[in-house]
Order: C-alpha cells, then sequence, then structure tokens
C-alpha cells in the first residue's frame, strides 16, 4: 500500500479528501474516526458560516459531499490507492462525511442534538438495516457512499421523532424552529394564528420553540428587559390596549397602564428604570411618552396630530427613534432628544420608512423601506446613507440586532402580499439569510436577550395556569 508521503500531488490531493482530510488513515475506528472528524468540520461551518448548514444550504452541501464521495472513492479504486483489489477500503472515509451531513438536515444544530445524530449514524452504518445493506452491494464509489447515506438519513428521521416527542407538546401553534440559527440566546415575539394573535419565545441554546403567554385575546410586541427578567408587551385582555409585564418565566403578569385610548408598541429605557410607548390618550393622533417602569408618572414626550408610534431607546439613552406620519404620504423615521426635547425628521418622500431597530453601538440602526408589497431592510448611520441589506421578495418589518450585533433578525412574508411572516436571520459579515421559523402561523415583533433561560417546563405550566385565570376572570 502506497503511503501519503510516496504519492504525487494530485494522488495526496485525492488521497486527502477521500480520506476525510487523513482521519481514514487512524489505524483502529477509522470509520469512527472519520465521523468525528466530519462532526469538527460541520462545527467549523457552524461557527464561521451558518448559512451554509440553512435547510437549503444543508441540503446542498449532503448533495456535493454525497457526488464528491462517490467521484473520489471511484478515483482511489481505479488507481488502486490503498491496494489491489480492495473494494471497500477503510481509508476511505469520505462516505462518513456524506452520511453525517445528511444526519444533521433540518435538524437544530446544539451539542446534544450533533450527539443524538453521531450515535444514531453511528449505529445504522455499523449494524445496516435496511436498505444500507442492499445500497453497500452497489458497485465501486456508488456502494462505499450510499449506505452511509442511507444511515444519515435514517439517524435524521430518528433524531427528528424525538425532538418531536419532546418539544410537540409545548410547541407553539402553526409554527415550527426550521433552523436554530444562534447558539445561545432567547428571542420572544408575538404570532398570529386562527385563534389570536399569542406570545412565543426561542431558546436556542434549547433550539425550542415554545408558547410564552396567552390570554387567548390581542397579545404583541414583547420586548425583553436589559436584565432579561421581564418581558414588556401590550394586551387588549382587559377590553381596551394596555401595557403589561410579564417574568421572564411567564408568570407575574402586571398591568402597567389603565387609560382611555390605546397604549402600544413599549420599549424599555436602557437602564429599565423606564419605558416609552405610544397612545391615544390625548385624543388626537398618536404620541409618545415615557413612564416609570412600575407605570408611574406617564408624560407626553409629543403633542401633534399625526401618528408617532414603534418608538426604539437608544442603547445610548440620550434618543428615541420612531416612525411617523408627519409628512404623510408615507412614513417616515424621527429622532427625539432627551437632552432638547427636540424631534426631527431623518426622511422624506411618499414611500414607507418604518420600524426602526438600534445597533448595540448606538451610532446606526436598520429600518424597513420600500413602497406596496416590496419593503426590504436597510442599515444607516446617523447623518450617513442608507445601505440596503436584504432583497426577498416581499415585506420584511422589524429589524432587531442580536450577538452584540453580529447578526439581525427580522421578519419576512413567505409570499409576497400574503401577510404570513416568518422568522429570518441576517449574518451581518457574509449577508447570508437563514430561514428561523416556519408554518401557518405569522411572526411578528421578535426582541432579543443574550441572557439565559429560566428553568425548564416554567413556560408551558405558566401558560396553562394563566389561561384558567383568564377563563375564571371572564365569567
Amino acid at each position: 500500500m502506497t503511503k501519503p508521503s510516496q504519492l504525487n500531488f494530485s494522488h495526496r490531493l485525492l488521497d486527502f479528501i477521500a480520506s476525510g482530510f487523513y482521519s481514514g488513515h487512524a489505524k483502529v475506528a477509522s470509520g469512527t474516526v472519520g465521523t468525528v472528524a466530519a462532526l469538527g468540520l460541520i462545527g467549523v461551518l457552524w461557527a464561521f458560516t451558518p448559512g451554509v448548514l440553512s435547510a437549503t444550504g444543508g441540503v446542498a452541501l449532503a448533495l456535493a459531499m454525497t457526488g464528491l464521495g462517490i467521484l473520489t472513492a471511484n478515483r482511489a479504486l481505479e488507481l488502486e490507492l490503498y491496494g489491489a483489489g480492495n473494494k471497500d477500503p477503510q481509508r476511505i472515509v469520505i462516505d462518513e462525511f456524506a452520511g453525517m451531513l445528511w444526519a444533521i438536515v433540518f435538524i437544530p444544530l446544539t451539542p446534544l442534538n450533533l450527539a443524538l445524530a453521531f450515535f444514531f449514524f453511528r449505529l445504522f452504518d455499523t449494524t445496516k438495516p435496511p436498505p444500507a445493506r442492499q445500497l453497500e452491494k452497489l458497485p465501486r464509489g456508488w456502494g462505499i457512499v450510499m449506505d452511509d447515506v442511507a444511515a444519515g438519513i435514517m439517524a435524521n428521521i430518528v433524531v427528528q421523532l424525538i425532538l418531536f416527542g419532546f418539544t410537540s407538546n409545548a410547541s407553539a401553534e402553526g409554527l415550527e424552529l426550521k433552523q436554530q440559527g444562534l447558539a445561545k440566546g432567547r428571542i420572544v415575539f408575538s404570532y398570529i394564528t386562527e385563534s389570536g394573535t399569542d406570545l412565543g419565545i426561542i431558546d436556542f441554546e434549547k433550539a425550542t420553540l415554545e408558547k410564552f403567554y396567552s390570554s387567548t385575546k390581542l397579545d404583541e410586541y414583547p420586548v425583553w428587559s436589559p436584565d432579561g427578567t421581564k418581558v414588556l408587551f401590550y394586551s387588549d385582555q382587559t377590553g381596551d390596549r394596555e401595557i403589561f409585564t410579564l417574568n421572564a418565566d411567564g408568570s407575574g403578569l402586571t398591568q402597567l397602564t389603565k387609560s382611555a385610548g390605546y397604549d402600544e408598541d413599549p420599549d424599555w429605557s436602557p437602564d429599565g428604570t423606564q419605558i416609552v410607548f405610544h397612545s391615544a390618550r390625548l385624543g388626537k393622533g398618536q404620541n409618545l411618552f415615557i413612564m416609570n417602569a412600575d407605570g408611574t408618572k406617564p408624560r407626553a414626550i409629543t403633542n401633534d396630530r399625526f401618528k408617532n408610534t414603534t418608538p426604539r431607546w437608544s442603547p445610548r439613552g440620550n434618543e428615541i427613534l420612531y416612525s411617523t406620519t408627519s409628512s404623510w404620504p408615507g412614513w417616515d423615521l424621527a429622532l427625539y432628544d432627551l437632552g432638547t426635547k427636540t424631534a426631527a425628521q431623518l426622511t422624506g418622500g411618499f414611500k414607507t420608512y418604518c420600524r426602526a431597530g438600534w445597533h448595540p453601538d448606538g451610532g446606526r440602526f436598520a429600518f424597513s423601506y420600500g413602497f406596496g408589497n416590496e419593503i426590504d431592510i436597510y442599515l444607516q448611520e446617523k447623518g450617513g446613507a442608507p445601505k440596503q441589506l436584504t432583497k426577498l421578495t416581499g415585506r420584511e418589518y422589524d429589524a432587531i440586532f442580536a450577538d452584540g450585533g453580529k447578526k439581525l433578525f427580522f421578519v419576512s412574508e413567505a409570499t409576497a402580499g400574503a401577510g404570513n411572516f416568518q422568522l429570518f436571520m441576517l449574518d451581518m459579515e457574509s449577508l447570508a439569510t437563514t430561514q428561523i421559523t416556519e408554518g401557518a402561523g405569522s411572526v411578528r415583533h421578535p426582541s432579543w436577550s443574550p441572557l439565559p433561560a429560566p428553568p425548564a417546563g416554567y413556560f408551558g405550566k405558566e401558560v396553562e395556569k394563566q389561561r384558567k385565570q383568564n377563563s375564571s376572570t371572564s365569567k
């Protein structure tokens, strides 16, 4: 058998690929070692180019690795690179790479899920239940690779069934987690179904999507507190739209506003001591108000006949960015300076500028811009020119930064004009887009928190408890 050091360059390159970065040259258990190397490749891709492992990217990568495996295995056999007459050389482990990629397609990537995929892939690759045993008998490279592909797909099915068993009872109605997106942190959001508008939560570390809260009425626009211990939102469960808070485990519902006229779209100050929101309580337009975090001392900061909505407090604490109709037609962005107590309109024209989200550095923001059924996400530094970030078909809204500004979450229509929105993530460096949720439920108003989630099991229990309380109160 030829040693790698004795091969010419083209043969060494072939050996490098076929043996899975030389992992197939392990003296014992080369298949297991090759699978570990495949896990290493998946980890590197996940860390640096997560979009490659999205649903579409994952399938494409698995197909490409399958084709590459068949080609390199065939070529290695033709050259008798690993010995004459050896029909399935143990040193060829690129088939393990292909199998592992099939094992993780459509599965949220967490350490536990990868461990499950690894275990069941090795189990099926070793025992070769049908159709793996039959596929192994295919000629040359086809037989070497396709039995591993079958083992990977079987492992994938088993892991999907396990995940379904653990998450189906707690999942949000009409929604599924299509891709994990990040390794940690939480996003709370509102979602619309046939039965109403509820709050949901994604725990990226646990790769779960659950219902967080439901009053059986309209519950919208949730926002994490800066310390991640509370969620702010508005609801019409009292017959009028008022602002409420919940603890991070879904308990402790507290009503903060009790005014005639809608109170909506709240946001926290960076220190968590104050809340900005818009209200119709003045009897004209929709104006911005600030109150203490406990709901006391509400005071108006705008007082006009326009619609001033979706306020977002700057991370620096000195400004509030909001949407306004002060130059109708079209929505525009305006900036309220808390020091000078003055507002300045930032945009103009008949097209829509709205729903801005601050970058963590407080010097730039993302926002929605466009007209009709074509709205995209743009990024702009204060005083600078806007830069387009998304180019998906349909409307994109509700941009929020996450992971220190490295990621941008937003919602986009699955079909232009249909009104069904799903959560997407944009990598700010590569600009690769990953769809996070899918289903009949429509996702809006995501809010990100990097802090750990409360203990497992709280959400489902608290939702059911709250439903019973709401039911008894309404009788």
